[in-house]
This record gives structure tokens, sequence and C-alpha cells, in this order.
């Protein structure tokens, strides 16, 4: 992953291993780099249930650790370390998490996380389950609906806390530090996603293999209470659109390169310490 907002840089890389023709285990390791921290992860998911494709299951529980770094974000919060134990379980229907115009699923995960700043220490819990499905249309398009709610308990750090803007959890009209709140945050998307092509093969000097190139027209309603800003909503519209490049990462792992403009609809100051959104 390759982010960039009007003000933040965010860089992401995962990948994961597995034994040839094992459709059971796979070990995932992942790094981030974020104006909020820098860190990475290591877990194991199980998956089981029917075949969707000769390498995916439907169904998967996943265990992961992660440890972070906590940045001041440049408006100097309190840095320090965050370690974190996540467990989660999901079911997904789509033949590609990458490309998909029909399917359904849904994903329940907990987090426990303990952290030691220069403001002190403290133990959290979150909480958040999504569901999706997508309606096939004609023609290489398809009608996504996607509801997630996200909770929260404790003492997190506020790097770690629900945020209103976001690329995949968030609303995407809106900075990722636009309004935070440490109690819950419910998302609902609407998205029309269609294709321009399909099975090109545009090929980067075979580091990357570019066979798709498709749009997608969204649509969020946010729920955000007891946020962090002087604005009286608690409810935040934004709409948007976005180009997916799709392709293979040595023609074995597929990736995608997704670039989103979004537009917010609910104008709102951020903190004193921001510009407004």
């Amino acid at each position: 992953l390759f982010a960039v907002t009007n003000n933040d840089l965010s860089l992401a890389a995962d990948f994961s291993l597995r034994e040839i023709y094992d459709q059971t285990y796979r070990y995932r390791f992942s790094i981030h780099y974020t104006p909020s921290s820098i860190g990475g992860s290591a877990g194991i998911t199980y998956g089981f249930g029917p075949e969707l494709t000769p390498l995916r299951l439907s169904h998967a529980v996943a265990v992961r650790g992660a440890y972070s770094y906590l940045r001041d974000e440049g408006i100097g919060l309190a840095t320090g370390h965050l370690g974190s134990l996540r467990l989660a379980y999901s079911h997904d229907t789509r033949i590609s998490p990458y490309f998909a115009f029909k399917g359904h699923g849904w994903n329940v995960g907990a987090t426990a996380g303990y952290h030691s700043t220069t403001d002190g220490q403290g133990a959290y819990g979150s909480a958040g389950a999504g569901i999706y499905g997508i309606l096939e249309l004609p023609g290489r398009q398809g009608l996504l609906g996607r509801l997630r709610v996200d909770a929260m308990v404790g003492n997190p750090p506020e790097q770690a806390t629900l945020r209103l803007g976001g690329l995949y959890r968030g609303a995407r009209g809106y900075e990722s530090d636009a309004a935070r709140t440490e109690t819950v945050r419910t998302i609902a998307t609407l998205e029309h996603r269609h294709a321009f092509f399909t099975g090109a093969r545009i090929d980067f000097w075979g580091g990357l293999m570019w066979t798709r190139l498709e749009g997608a027209l969204f649509a969020n309603a946010t729920y955000l209470p007891n946020h962090d800003t002087d604005c009286s909503n608690a409810v935040f519209y934004d709409v948007g659109y976005g180009l997916r490049f799709i392709g293979d990462v040595l023609n074995i792992s597929p990736a995608a390169i997704v670039v989103d403009v979004g537009l917010p609809l609910t104008p709102c100051a951020k903190r004193s310490e921001h510009q407004a959104v």
C-alpha cells in the first residue's frame, strides 16, 4: 500500500508464506510506516470450509501479534511503544479480495493492546464486526453495500483510537486525523464498481503484470459520537471516485494500486491543532 493525502504519506507491505497446495495454514507478515506509527505484525491463518479457488477456502480464523512505535504525528502526541494481539474470523465468497462483481461475507475480530508512552502506561480492548454484499450487474459491474461497527474500551493511546478518515476502515473523503473517538464508530458504504478492461497483459520489466483497470463510485455515512473536535455533528457524509490498477507481482501474487479522490459533505473543524477539513 502506498497512500498520499493532503498532508500525510503512508507506506505498508504485507506477504504470506505457506506450503505448496496447502489451503489450510498461511503465515502472514506485514510492515508499515504512517504518520501515527512505525511497526509490523506476524500471524497465522487457518482456512476451512468450501473451496473458492485452488488457493482459498471460504472461512478463516486468524491470530496476529503486532508491535508499533507511536509517533507524535507532528502535533505533540505522546510517543512510545504499543503491543497488541488480535483474534479474528472471516467468511468471504468473493473469487478474489482484489476484484469481484459478486459475493458476500462478514467478519468479526477483537484486539487487546498495551502501551507505554511518555504520558504513561495503559491497556485497552477493541472489537469490530462487518458485513457486505455485492449485487452483480450486467456488463462487468457490481453494486456493493457494506456496514461496519467498531467499539473500544479502556485506555488506548490516541494513535490507536477510532478515526473518521481512512482508506479501508474509514471515510475516504476525510483526512485520517480529521476526528477521533474512544467509544464507537459505524460506517455504511454504497459503491458502484465497474471494469474498463480485463485480461490485459502489460508487463513492467517482469516484476509487475498489469491485467485490469476498474473504477468505483462510492458514498459513505459515518457515525462517530464523542469525537475530539468542536463540531456538533456526530454523522459525517462523503462521496468520491476511485481507480483500481490490478495486476500480479512476479506473476505470483495479486496486487492493486488504489487511487481514491473523496469529497467531504459535512464540513467540520478539526482539533484546534489542525487546519479546517
